[in-house]
C-alpha cells in the first residue's frame, strides 16, 4: 500500500492512507484539526486546513487519488491571486499522477547508494549506462515501508540482494516533486528476478570473450607444484574467511608459508583491490607456489563483484596457479569458471593440505622402492662375489691336481732315465711344486682381497651406513641440498638422520 490522499465527496473531507510508519504517524499527528476514526482506522483532515496540511505532508511524497486530483483541480482559490511554490509543486505532482496513472517499472543501475538507518529514507540515484558512460540519471528515494516491502519480496523469491553501487535493478515506483523542487523516483517495490538474470548474462558475456581470446583455460590448466608450500592468500584482512583458511593450514603437519594480501572481496572496492593483489603476485611469481582467493558467505549479488573483464584477465594471465573458494554452495562467479574452484575457504585450504599429503606419500613410496632396490643390488653383488670365490677355489684345486699328475709322470720318467738324473729332476719337481702352490695361494688371496674390497665398497654406499658415520641427507622442498647456495635464509629444511628426520630453519649467513 502506497501513501495516498483521498477525498470523500459525501463527508467533504480528506482522509489519509498509508502503511504504518512511525515517521508518518508523527507528521500526521502534527496536522492542524486532524481527527482519527477508530472504527475505520483512518486519519481525516478538513478541507479548510487543506493547504497547510498539504504543505506539511509534502516531504512524505503522498500521491493523490483520481477523486482527490479532481477535487484539487476544481477547488476555487479566490484568495490567492498567484501561485505559491508549494501549490506549484503540488500541481506538478497532480500532473504526474494524471500522466502516470499507475506506478511504473524502471530498469536502471544503482549509484551513490548509502544505507539508511531504521525508519529513515534512503537516498540514491538510478542511472542508465552506455559503454560504461552514464547517459541518464534520476534521484531516487526509498522510505522505510517501501524497503520492508522490497525485503519481503526478495525473501519470498529466495533471492539475497545487497543494495550497492553497480547493481542492476528493475524497480516499481512513481515520480514526485519534493517541496524543494527536486524531482525524484519514489521506490515502491522491486523485481527480484531481474538483477540475478542481468548478472548471469554479464558473467556469460565476459566468459565468452575470454574463450574467444584464448584465455579462459590458461590458469585452470596450470599444475600445482609437487610441494605447494608458499601460498598467496587474497582476502579481507582479519575476516572469517581468512581465519578459516589459516586454521585449516596451521592444523596440518606441513610447513606452509602463507602471505596474506588484504583485498576487499565484497562491495564496490572488490575489483580495484583484487586487481592490486594480482599485480603484486605477477611482480613476484618466484615467491609463490599457489594463489588462494577466498571469502566468507554473502549475498548472491555480491558474487557479481568478481564478474568483471579486468579480474577475469588478471586471473587467466596469473603466472601462478589460482584456487578460489568464495563461500557459496549453490551459485557461481566468473572465477569458478576460469580457475580451480572450491566451495569454501576451508575446502580450498584442505585441497592444498591434501596435495602436500599426496606428495609426502609419493616420497615415502619412492624411498621404500630405493631401499628395496639397493638391498636387491647388494644381494646380487654378494652372490657374484661368492661365485667368484667358488670359481677361484675350484681353479686352484684343479691346478694342484694337474700339477700332481705331471709330477707323477716326471717321477716315472726320472725312474726310467736313471739314477743320475733323479736328483736333478727331483729338484726341478720341488721347485715346480713350490711355484704352483705359491701361484694357487696368490690367486686365492687376490680373489679374497677383491671380494672383501667389493663388500666394503657396497657397504660404504649404503645410505644407512653413511648416516651411521655421522652424515645426514639435507633436503628442501623435495630437493637434495649440495651447496649452501641452494637454500635461502628463513627456508625450512628437512635433515634425514639414521633414526629419523628433523626440520630446521636456515638462519642468516
Amino acid at each position: 500500500m502506497s501513501r495516498v490522499l483521498h477525498y470523500d465527496i459525501e463527508l467533504e473531507r480528506v482522509w489519509i492512507e498509508f502503511n504504518y510508519d512511525p515517521q508518518c504517524v508523527d507528521v500526521v499527528k502534527s496536522l492542524p484539526n486532524r481527527e482519527y476514526d477508530p472504527s475505520r482506522k483512518q486519519w481525516w483532515i478538513p478541507t479548510d486546513d487543506l493547504e497547510e496540511c498539504l504543505a506539511i505532508l509534502e516531504p512524505l511524497s503522498f500521491s493523490y487519488s483520481p477523486v482527490m486530483r479532481a477535487f484539487l483541480s476544481e477547488r476555487p482559490d479566490q484568495e490567492v491571486q498567484s501561485w505559491t511554490v508549494g501549490r506549484l509543486n503540488r500541481a506538478a505532482n497532480a500532473a504526474l499522477d494524471a500522466f502516470f496513472e499507475e506506478p511504473i517499472w524502471v530498469v536502471a543501475e544503482l549509484s551513490d547508494y548509502r544505507k539508511a538507518a531504521r525508519f529513515k529514507p534512503a537516498f540514491f540515484k538510478l542511472v542508465e549506462r552506455r559503454d560504461d558512460d552514464v547517459v541518464a540519471q534520476i534521484s531516487a528515494v526509498s522510505f522505510w515501508d517501501a524497503r520492508l516491502r522490497m525485503w519481503n519480496t526478495l525473501r519470498d523469491a529466495g533471492v539475497e540482494l545487497d543494495f550497492a553501487d553497480g547493481v542492476s535493478v528493475r524497480m516499481l515506483g512513481s515520480l514526485r516533486v519534493s517541496k524543494k523542487g527536486h524531482l525524484s523516483f519514489n521506490i515502491l517495490d522491486i523485481d527480484p528476478t531481474y538483477t540475478i538474470g542481468a548478472q548471469q548474462l554479464q558473467r556469460e558475456r565476459i566468459f565468452a570473450q575470454l574463450v574467444a581470446d584464448g584465455m579462459a583455460e590458461l590458469n585452470r590448466q596450470k599444475q600445482l607444484p609437487f610441494l605447494p608450500f608458499r601460498i598467496a592468500l587474497i582476502t579481507s584482512d582479519k575476516s572469517d574467511a581468512q581465519a578459516d583458511f589459516l586454521d585449516e593450514i596451521q592444523s596440518s603437519p606441513y610447513a606452509f608459508q602463507v602471505t596474506a594480501i588484504d583485498a576487499r572481496v565484497q562491495g564496490a572496492q572488490t575489483e580495484s583491490t583484487v586487481l592490486a593483489a594480482f599485480r603484486y603476485v605477477a611482480r613476484h611469481p618466484d615467491r609463490f607456489d599457489a594463489v588462494a582467493v577466498v571469502r566468507g558467505g554473502g549475498s548472491r549479488t555480491d558474487l557479481s563483484n568478481f564478474d568483471t573483464m579486468a579480474i577475469g584477465q588478471a586471473v587467466c594471465m596469473c603466472p601462478v596457479k589460482v584456487l578460489v573458494g568464495v563461500g557459496h554452495q549453490q551459485d557461481t562467479c566468473l572465477l569458478d569458471m576460469i580457475c580451480e574452484s572450491h566451495k569454501t575457504p576451508t575446502a580450498t585450504a584442505r585441497a592444498l593440505v591434501d596435495r602436500a599429503a599426496n606428495s609426502e606419500r609419493r616420497l615415502l613410496d619412492a624411498n621404500q622402492r630405493l631401499a628395496g632396490r639397493s638391498q636387491e643390488r647388494l644381494v646380487r653383488e654378494r652372490q657374484h662375489l661368492d661365485t667368484l670365490l667358488l670359481r677361484s677355489r675350484v681353479a686352484g684345486e684343479r691346478g694342484i691336481k694337474n700339477a700332481n699328475a705331471r709330477l707323477n709322470e716326471l717321477a716315472e720318467r726320472i725312474g726310467r732315465r736313471g739314477t743320475a738324473q733323479a736328483a736333478s729332476a727331483t729338484q726341478r719337481v720341488g721347485l715346480a711344486t713350490q711355484s704352483l702352490d705359491f701361484a694357487a695361494k696368490g690367486a686365492l688371496s687376490r680373489a679374497a682381497a677383491s671380494l672383501e674390497l667389493l663388500e666394503v665398497k657396497l657397504d660404504g654406499r649404503d645410505p644407512k651406513r653413511v648416516m651411521e658415520r655421522g652424515f645426514a641427507i639435507v633436503t628442501s622442498q623435495g630437493k637434495v641440498l649440495r651447496s649452501k647456495t641452494d637454500v635461502k635464509p628463513g627456508a625450512v629444511i628437512e635433515i634425514g638422520l639414521v633414526d629419523g628426520e628433523v626440520r630446521a630453519r636456515v638462519e642468516d649467513d
